[in-house]
């Protein structure tokens, strides 16, 4: 079980990190510490691991949970893939300015938008049908859906959802705009 400190943000990366090392029995606390703390669960404040079993795992990577610049590229032009972009929608149109200095303003060509924050309410990922309400019009029909955002962090949240909703071939463009949106020939399309 993996959870965070702000609900949840960062710990669906770490879910995908694990997936895409080979390890898929792993679940997030929805709503993370937050959430937990709120219902009144009790907290442990010792770092005693002594409780515990060493485990067995052996990483083994999979190339299909990762897409590069290339291969987002490719997507763009294919229309059995998708790339969904998780940033928030003026960053998305380039209305606003990006946080990280130097980076261009936009969108890629051809990508779709869903902002991360539009899978929650109250602090909770919304219940699987409403998610697949948000996704089916994007993901419908994709052989492959790729996710990217600023920083590679908030595009898990949006593959956990799909992976939820009973989507397959779902990978996160790691370099994201970080990447994508450096000064250079990869085409960026503002609104």
């Amino acid at each position: 079980m993996l959870y965070d400190t702000q609900g949840m943000f960062s710990s669906p990366r770490g879910w995908w990190m694990l997936r895409a090392m080979g390890f898929e029995n792993c679940a997030l606390l929805d709503g993370g510490l937050p959430a937990w703390k709120l219902a009144g669960f009790p907290l442990a404040s010792d770092d005693d691991e002594s409780g515990y079993e060493r485990g067995d795992f052996i990483a083994s990577f999979d190339p299909e949970q990762v897409a590069d610049g290339a291969q987002v590229l490719a997507a763009l032009d294919d229309d059995d893939m998708v790339v969904v972009d998780a940033r928030p929608a003026e960053r998305f149109s380039g209305a606003a300015e990006e946080p990280r200095p130097g980076l261009r303003r936009g969108h890629m060509p051809g990508a779709v938008n869903l902002p991360f924050p539009s899978l929650f309410r109250d602090g909770l990922m919304l219940p699987v049908d409403e998610i697949r309400k948000l996704l089916a019009p994007l993901l419908e029909g994709r052989q492959r859906c790729i996710f990217s955002c600023g920083s590679g962090v908030t595009a898990c949240i949006l593959a956990f959802a799909a992976h939820r909703a009973g989507y397959d071939g779902l990978a996160i463009y790691d370099g994201s705009w970080c990447e994508w949106g450096l000064p250079g020939d990869l085409p960026v399309v503002a609104d």
